[in-house]
């Protein structure tokens, strides 16, 4: 399913918490995260993982590219939605 997705173009980003397993990171770089841009955080245990949510959170919601789209006259997109401007 990993792989449809990807292929799709969707984006699997990760957060591994690592007390039970100290290498997860290395799995989920390898076998879970895809896609452009995709990245992998991680947690050294259950207590760290609200601290690193949050940062896995914020870096999903500023890794939004602010662009213009060319196709849409200058209207301005995050992730492919139109944030307004000039009419098509």
């Amino acid at each position: 399913m990993r792989d449809l997705a990807v292929a799709a173009g969707i984006t699997i980003n990760g957060l591994a918490i690592l007390n039970e397993v100290p290498d997860l990171d290395r799995y989920y770089r390898d076998h879970v995260i895809g896609g452009p841009g995709a990245f992998m955080m991680t947690a050294t245990d259950y207590s760290d993982f609200g601290t690193a949510i949050r940062r896995k959170l914020v870096r999903e919601i500023r890794g939004a590219p602010v662009a213009l789209d060319p196709r849409r006259q200058g209207r301005k997109t995050v992730a492919g939605v139109s944030l307004g401007g000039s009419a098509p």
